[in-house]
């Protein structure tokens, strides 16, 4: 079998916003003798960009729903927006749109019927597995000898940065390059055989001994006739109270290279495991399951392709009905060659026209552009685990609060056009 190496890449989903570009504060006015309520807004504008598009501006806007905007600025991404807007509402429009040059298009989301007072973020961040910031910067290597098979060698250790792997494929020698955490395990697993080493390093090269390794567990995911097996991603927390010493223990997707388990996962050391899996239909679906629990299960609650009927998908004209109960929530996209667009709605907001919504807030950043040419290109719902929309964006955009809540679990599907 072909030599592959996997390693567990760094992914901070809470370094977004440790830099702040700019501060702006603006003073909300009317000349409506009728309005008497205030929207606070305290967040950061741009939030989602962490310099992946090169885009040096961003535009903020928040409409009520019938349409009225009640701020609309272009800022430099990661700027701080504090303002307090006066409105009736307490439920409004929150868009963002930043032209990202990679792919020479536009692109914006808007939040539709949200409170934002709450907000850090104008943009709803992952909710699988959140890790730590890099607590360490001091290189180390782990040295693992007598390795059993040096075929699909991962290894993982608590900083979750900086990962590379290098083989010694004569002399059955495997190095993991890391960024020492004192206190925190390394974690090593011999993919093929199923094997795996837990070891608490002492030194900035410790030599591990794999003559001797403990076995993980194997699982293969239930089966289903609509869905085939696509990809899992496992986490294993040894310590909870403790986020800096999440490892990765498990990547894997299906790959005509390989010939692997579905998932490996060791049953020592860990307090909670967070599992991400996907699975795949013929007909442009993608189902992405996730948990955080003390055990693994290989039971898939598949969702149903007619737990929905989308009756209408025109950009002016777009209608969904709910058959077999509302998710948290649900997402429409829509693009052309300029601009891709999604929208996020609560499960109760099934009749939309998303094109009057749009042009109603006269994008400064889209001023000039063609949006009747958008199509939908993408509906997503998903099902996450004690939340409903308001509580899931109210989590999913306070990056404070994400860093220290743990979903139980979530399901989400997705069809592609």
């Amino acid at each position: 079998m072909k030599k592959t190496v996997i390693p567990f890449l760094a992914l901070c989903l809470f370094s977004l916003l440790a830099c702040h570009k700019d501060h702006v504060t603006f003073t909300g006015t009317t000349s409506d003798s009728t309005t008497t309520g205030t929207l606070n807004i305290n967040l950061i504008a741009g939030a989602q960009f962490a310099g992946a598009y090169s885009a040096s501006n961003c535009e903020l806007i928040i409409s009520e729903p019938a349409g009225k905007v009640l701020l609309d600025t272009v800022v430099p991404s990661y700027t701080a927006i504090n303002t307090s807007l006066r409105t009736n509402y307490t439920l409004v429009d929150v868009t963002n749109i930043f032209y990202n040059s990679y792919l020479g298009k536009y692109n914006a989301t808007t939040y539709k019927a949200v409170n934002p007072a709450g907000w850090a973020n104008d943009y709803n961040l992952s909710y699988y597995s959140p890790l730590a910031t890099l607590s360490s910067s001091t290189i180390a290597n782990m040295v693992y000898i007598n390795m059993p098979n040096l075929n699909n060698f991962m290894f993982d250790q608590s900083s979750i940065q900086g990962i590379t792997d290098t083989i010694d494929v004569l002399n059955h020698v495997a190095i993991g390059v890391y960024y020492y955490v004192p206190g925190n395990y390394a974690y090593m697993m011999c993919a093929p055989l199923g094997l795996y080493s837990m070891h608490m390093p002492q030194t900035l090269r410790d030599t591990v001994d794999c003559t001797h390794l403990d076995t993980a567990v194997a699982v293969t995911f239930t089966p289903s006739s609509y869905y085939s097996f696509s990809s899992s991603n496992l986490y294993g927390y040894p310590d909870t109270t403790n986020i800096s010493t999440a490892l990765g223990l498990y990547t894997y997707w299906v790959n005509p290279l390989w010939s692997l388990q579905e998932l490996w996962y060791p049953p020592k050391y860990f307090q909670k495991y967070a599992l991400e899996t996907t699975y795949t239909s013929n007909n442009k679906e993608l189902v992405t399951a996730y948990s955080y629990t003390s055990s693994i299960s290989s039971n898939i609650a598949y969702p149903d392709p007619g737990s929905y009927t989308i009756g209408a998908s025109q950009n002016n004209n777009f209608t969904v009905s709910w058959n077999a109960g509302m998710p948290t929530y649900y997402y429409t996209t829509w693009q052309d060659s300029t601009l891709t667009w999604t929208l996020y709605a609560s499960p109760d907001s099934a009749t939309l026209n998303p094109l009057a919504m749009l042009t109603a807030q006269s994008s400064k950043m889209l001023k000039g552009t063609n949006l009747s040419s958008l199509a939908l290109a993408n509906f997503q719902f998903e099902n996450v685990s004690g939340y409903n929309y308001s509580s899931f964006l109210a989590l999913t955009c306070d990056s404070a609060l994400l860093q220290k809540t743990r979903v139980s679990g979530g399901i989400a599907y997705n069809k592609s056009f």
